[in-house]
């Protein structure tokens, strides 16, 4: 098996994985959900952060501890999946890292980060359809403790 072939093979047995995390996320199953998103990540050889599939599996993992309620875990997700190949300029990565850092009571952070996905939100944007992320995006919330955003669980 050549490498490109290899590449290709984990590639797939890391989208699979992905996959089944994702059904068991939508069915309300997030640490299982996370469990599959975790063996993906492991799967992934290193510099991890030089693939951009990479940035596909964090920014699952993140969203698997958003829902566990585990914000600084998903705070790390996030960050770590910002710095992956090709996905800096990703909005819903820099909205759901605002988001968290909302959570976390870190509001400047938070309102650089969904200033940047506001402004990049011209590109295509996978989650536009969902109400609390179109209306965040769209929106200028101040971010004082006295205009808390809307949750997003």
């Amino acid at each position: 098996m050549s490498a490109s072939e290899l590449d290709r093979a984990l590639e797939q047995e890391v989208m699979r994985l992905c996959a089944l995390g994702e059904s068991h996320f939508e069915y309300g199953e997030a640490a299982l959900a996370l469990q599959h998103c975790q063996q993906a990540w492991a799967l992934i050889p290193e510099p991890r952060t030089g693939k951009r599939i990479s940035a596909v599996v964090l920014a699952m993992i993140g969203d698997c501890h958003l829902e566990l309620e585990q914000d600084h875990k998903a705070q790390e997700a996030f960050t770590l999946a910002l710095q992956c190949h090709g996905a800096k300029d990703d909005p819903l990565l820099h909205l759901r890292l605002g988001m968290v850092c909302h959570e976390l009571d870190q509001h400047d952070s938070a309102r650089q980060h969904l200033a940047r996905a506001d402004a990049l939100n011209d590109a295509d944007h996978g989650d536009a359809d969902d109400p609390v992320y179109a209306a965040l995006l769209k929106s200028k919330i101040p971010l004082s403790p006295g205009h808390p955003l809307p949750a997003a669980r």
